[in-house]
């Protein structure tokens, strides 16, 4: 009975192995062919590092990472995986600013006298936690209605988004094995980042209307290739 048991516990292990050696192995074919699809160069992984993409893409300086945290403790413990992206703004007052979705902890801060700057939209401020120095060009650019609408668009649709150092950073968990899936990614980054300098230039940027449009999608259908996908490897 004992010998029974540590069989099957060691064949579900083994398993266990073969497909974190299967899913690693989809997720890194389809992070290259994405690279070479958008002219981004690939780095493969290693003992010490993890797959990732960066380059030029549509005039931007844009970063795609693979990245994961180990959550739990012992036999509990489970890997989460992300797809990160980082995208530069071309103004280097975007440097000075720091955006985010507000938190629990920024309602804490709030209640203790912690202030943020604000734009002067009230819904809009109580959405979002912003640091740094806000200046009258981006103070006009971020009450723009189609900034406006595309910041709360991208960042209803990924796990983590924010403005800081002069990048838009958007994080989202997942294995992404799936090439639409990781382009629409980079693809939402990039529109959002064109979104922001164009307002911020004045050289115009999408309605409200076509913003929503860009940045609302049926998030249900995220997972193109008709797989569900579990980011936790245990």
């Amino acid at each position: 009975m004992n010998a029974l048991i540590i069989f099957v516990f060691l064949a579900f292990a083994g398993a266990m192995i073969i497909y974190g050696f299967h899913i690693s192995a989809k997720r890194e074919e389809a992070w290259k062919n994405t690279a070479q699809r958008l002219n981004l160069e690939f780095v493969e992984s290693g003992w010490f590092s993890k797959i990732a993409m960066h380059g030029m893409y549509r005039g931007k300086g844009v970063q795609v990472r693979h990245e994961t945290e180990t959550r739990g403790s012992g036999k509990h413990s489970s890997t989460i995986h992300f797809a990160a992206i980082s995208v530069d703004l071309e103004d280097s007052c975007w440097g000075a600013l720091s955006l985010s979705r507000h938190g629990f902890g920024d309602s804490i801060a709030k209640f203790f006298g912690g202030e943020d700057l604000e734009v002067g939209h009230a819904r809009f401020d109580a959405d979002f936690r912003i640091k740094g120095r806000l200046d009258d060009r981006l103070r006009q650019c971020l009450n723009t209605p189609a900034v406006q609408s595309t910041i709360r668009g991208t960042s209803r649709m990924y796990g983590s988004f924010k403005i800081e150092g002069g990048k838009i950073s958007i994080r989202e968990e997942g294995m992404f094995t799936c090439e639409n899936e990781l382009t629409t990614m980079i693809e939402r980054a990039i529109d959002t980042a064109i979104t922001l300098d164009e307002a911020l230039s004045g050289g115009g940027s999408a309605s409200e209307e076509e913003a929503d449009e860009l940045l609302f999608p049926d998030v249900s259908t995220r997972h193109t290739d008709g797989e569900e996908q579990s980011s936790a490897i245990w």
